[in-house]
C-alpha cells in the first residue's frame, strides 16, 4: 500500500487536481488556470465588472479591510495579525470559521470550539462523493467516462453504499482518521477530521494544527483521482471492500456451517433429517441477514484484535472462515473458541466480545427452514 502524500497539490482549471499530462501539456503548474487580469489588492482574478473574485462582495463592496489579504484569513499566515483563539471566540463556547477567513482551500469550514480544561478543538471537514466514487462497484452501473446517473441507478448505489457504509466508516477512520461521515445523501459526504489546540493557541496556530494533526491533506489529495502523484483513495477503498465482502461471506458460512455441526442431534429431533447437508442458498433470507450482520458487527468492531494476533487464520482474505467458526463456539459457550487458539490476552479479549453477545443457536421453523433463536 503506498504511502500518504501531505503535500497539498494545486488543482487544474477545471476544479479537478492536475494530473501530470496536464501539467506537462500547459508548460508546467505555473501555467495551469485562466489568464484573467489580478487584483492589485491580493492577486486574485479580476472579473469583468472590475471586482475581485476573491476579495470583493457581489455588490462591489470589500469583503474585508483594506491591507488585509484575503488568503491570510484571521492570522493564519500572518503573525501581526494573529489573534489569541480565545479572542477569536470571544464570549461563545463556538465559532465558524469559513474557508475565506482562514485561506485554506483543503480544510473548508472548521469549527472551532472551547474545551472544558481551557483548550480548544478544532474540527475540519473534506466534502466528499462516495456515489460517483464507488458506484461502479455496483452490478450494472456506471459511473465513467462522464455518464449521468440515472434515478434508478442512484438508487441502486445508495442502496448498497447504505448496506457498506459500517465498513467504508471504519475504512475511513483507520486510513484518515475521520471520525464521522455527515451528509443529507451519499452524493455529498462531509468527512470530519479534528484536532485539539493549547490554550494559548492563536489563529496563526490553526491550519497548521490541522495539517499536522490530521491526515486531511492526504485525504484532499487522495480523494481525487487525478491528483499527481498521489494514490487514488477510490481505488484502494474499491479493493478493501471486495476484500471485505469476501471475509464476511467466508465467514458467514462457517459460522453456518460449525451451527449446523455442533447442534445436529437438536435439529434432528426436530425433525431436520440431514442439518450436515443444509447449504447457504438454501436459508430463507431472514436468517442470512442476520447471520452475515452478527459476522460483520463482529469483524469490523474487532478488527485491531483481529489484525494484532497475527494469525492469517483470523484476518486473511481467504482464511477468515476460522472467524465465523470460532464466533459461533465461543458465542454459545462451547469448549473451543477464541481462548484456546493460543493467541494470549488477544484470544482473550476476543472471547470476552463473543460471550457478551447473546447465545443464537439453530432452529427448525414450522415451515421447515432454518432460523437463528
Amino acid at each position: 500500500m503506498s504511502t500518504h502524500d501531505e503535500t497539498l497539490h494545486p488543482r487544474a482549471t477545471d476544479g479537478k487536481f492536475a494530473t501530470k499530462d496536464v501539467t506537462e501539456a500547459v508548460g508546467g503548474l505555473g501555467a495551469l488556470g485562466p489568464e484573467l487580469p489580478q487584483c492589485p489588492r491580493c492577486d486574485g482574478p479580476w472579473g469583468a465588472d472590475q471586482t475581485c473574485q476573491n476579495c470583493c462582495a457581489p455588490d462591489g463592496q470589500m469583503r474585508l479591510p483594506i491591507g488585509q489579504d484575503h488568503d491570510l484569513g484571521p492570522g493564519a499566515q500572518d503573525p501581526d495579525a494573529a489573534r489569541p483563539l480565545a479572542e477569536e471566540l470571544g464570549g461563545d463556547d463556538e465559532a465558524q470559521i469559513g474557508t475565506f477567513e482562514h485561506g485554506h482551500d483543503a480544510l473548508g469550514a472548521i469549527s472551532l470550539s472551547r474545551n472544558e480544561d481551557g483548550t480548544f478543538h478544532a474540527e475540519s471537514s473534506i466534502v466528499l462523493g462516495f456515489r460517483e466514487g464507488l458506484g461502479d462497484l455496483v452490478p450494472g452501473v456506471s459511473t465513467k467516462g462522464g455518464d449521468v446517473m440515472s434515478e434508478e441507478d442512484a438508487e441502486k448505489v445508495d442502496a448498497w453504499l447504505d448496506e457498506h457504509s459500517p465498513a467504508i466508516n471504519a475504512w475511513m477512520a483507520d486510513e484518515y482518521g475521520v471520525e464521522r461521515l455527515d451528509g443529507d445523501d451519499w452524493d455529498w459526504q462531509q468527512a470530519t477530521v479534528s484536532t485539539d489546540l493549547p490554550a494559548d493557541a492563536s489563529t496563526q496556530d490553526l491550519t497548521s494544527a490541522l495539517e499536522s494533526g490530521t491526515k486531511a491533506i492526504a485525504l484532499y489529495n487522495e480523494s481525487d483521482p487525478g491528483t499527481y502523484g498521489s494514490r487514488d483513495m477510490w481505488r484502494e477503498l474499491r479493493d478493501h471492500l471486495a476484500e471485505h465482502d469476501e471475509r464476511v461471506e467466508n465467514a458467514s458460512q462457517q459460522y453456518l456451517d460449525t451451527a449446523l455441526w455442533s447442534s445436529s442431534d437438536e435439529l434432528v429431533e426436530q425433525g431436520l433429517a440431514n442439518p450436515r447437508e443444509v447449504m447457504w442458498e438454501d436459508l430463507p433470507a431472514q436468517t442470512q441477514t442476520k447471520i452475515r450482520e452478527d459476522v460483520e458487527r463482529f469483524l469490523i468492531g474487532q478488527r485491531h484484535v483481529l489484525k494484532a494476533t497475527g494469525s492469517p487464520d483470523y484476518f486473511g482474505c481467504e482464511d477468515a472462515t476460522q472467524v465465523g467458526h470460532d464466533l459461533y463456539l465461543s458465542r454459545n459457550g462451547h469448549g473451543a473458541g477464541f481462548f484456546d487458539r493460543g493467541l494470549g490476552e488477544h484470544g482473550d479479549r476476543l472471547q470476552d466480545v463473543a460471550r457478551a453477545l447473546n447465545e443464537s443457536s439453530p432452529i427448525v421453523g414450522d415451515d421447515g427452514n432454518i432460523y437463528f433463536e
